[in-house]
């Protein structure tokens, strides 16, 4: 690291993202027992409800629009997600390799258990979910992009992450991030920026080029632990989202592609990092860091929430939905995601998959 660098991180003296209130200390007597983290907790929370956002109000926009301008308002929350997914992974003193078996292992258990949930659900609630597609091919849509759970795409791509991060951090810090951002560009040009190179338009959602550079950041920040002025973290956040917005008016305006919604673009890179240092540093709510242990019980039941909203509650959605349906979804959306998952964290044989 070069002098000037190493200078920087010498004068920053206050530990990272830190608010007092929000970290308990411990002795080097005490380093096996885990503590828990309140800033990260809220940020799980608040990330959750952006995310219910972004499903429930999703609908494509060609022109600029209100419901495009909120989407893209909305788009820090997953690369949050992958951002605290590394930020803990380079927690604890574990070897590399246990920590990668513990953390694959634990993603593999909760997909596992919540496909199983949505495919006999979706088999009593729309027939048989084997009607269209072969075996093979309904498995290799399952694996890769969360099959009739299609929200569940997250955890099978954060194992690929994981994975990839695990090899390259071998390497060092320079490749790790070398290849995390070549994964991201060729996410944009295979995907949002495709119709400008005039090429075909590729989920690149999935695998490691949306959520690798995010969950390296994410480490990243963790192993240095960079103190990051709060003011940085503000500017992140806006500069990125007016980035992201101007992408989107000149994709939308001049070459006919859609205003939204895009999983990302160039500004959510910086506007998901400046998210989670925002997150992460502000005061934190007690009831947001409660509620956030069980962000991944809450965002795994959602979408169920979702199918019986439309379903047998009967509540327009999509473009036959105003205001007061989505403002309506949303909130029956949030609240059966949150009694569900407190529901099953009261019980030890389900306790694992939802906190």
């Amino acid at each position: 690291m070069p002098e000037s660098e190493k200078a920087f991180f010498r004068r920053r003296q206050k530990p990272p993202l830190e608010v007092v209130s929000k970290r308990p200390s411990r002795s080097a007597s005490d380093e096996s027992v885990p503590v828990r983290d309140l800033g990260i907790d809220a940020a799980r929370f608040y990330a959750f409800l952006a995310v219910v956002v972004l499903h429930v109000g999703y609908q494509k926009s060609m022109p600029p629009s209100f419901e495009g301008l909120v989407d893209h308002m909305m788009r820090w929350a997953v690369p949050v997600y992958f951002m605290i997914s590394g930020y803990l992974f380079q927690v604890g003193s574990r070897p590399l390799a246990q920590r990668w078996w513990r953390m694959a292992l634990r993603l593999g258990q909760v997909f596992l258990f919540w496909q199983v949930i949505y495919l006999l659900l979706a088999s009593v609630m729309f027939g048989p979910v084997f009607r269209d597609k072969v075996p093979i091919a309904f498995l290799v849509d399952t694996v890769i992009y969360g099959g009739v759970a299609w929200h569940l795409w997250f955890l099978p791509t954060l194992g690929l992450c994981l994975t990839v991060f695990v090899i390259t951090s071998r390497l060092g810090w320079a490749t790790t991030f070398g290849v995390a951002l070549l994964f991201f560009l060729a996410g944009l040009v295979l995907n949002a920026y495709a119709p400008v190179l005039g090429g075909k338009v590729w989920p690149t959602r999935n695998g490691p080029f949306f959520g690798l550079i995010f969950f390296v950041v994410g480490a990243w920040l963790s192993h240095r632990k960079v103190a990051v002025p709060l003011a940085m973290a503000i500017a992140l956040f806006w500069g990125g989202l007016c980035i992201q917005l101007s992408e989107a008016l000149l994709l939308s305006q001049s070459f006919g592609a859609p205003f939204g919604p895009y999983d990302f673009l160039f500004g959510t890179l910086p506007m998901g990092v400046g998210a989670f240092l925002l997150l992460t540093a502000l005061p934190v709510s007690p009831l947001a860091a409660r509620l956030g242990r069980y962000a991944l019980g809450m965002y795994c039941s959602h979408v169920l929430w979702m199918w019986v909203a439309s379903g047998p509650l009967a509540i327009p959605s999509g473009t036959q939905a105003d205001v007061s349906d989505l403002i309506l979804t949303y909130v029956f959306v949030v609240a059966s995601s949150i009694f569900t998952t407190y529901a099953l964290s009261r019980l030890t044989l389900t306790r694992r998959f939802v906190a």
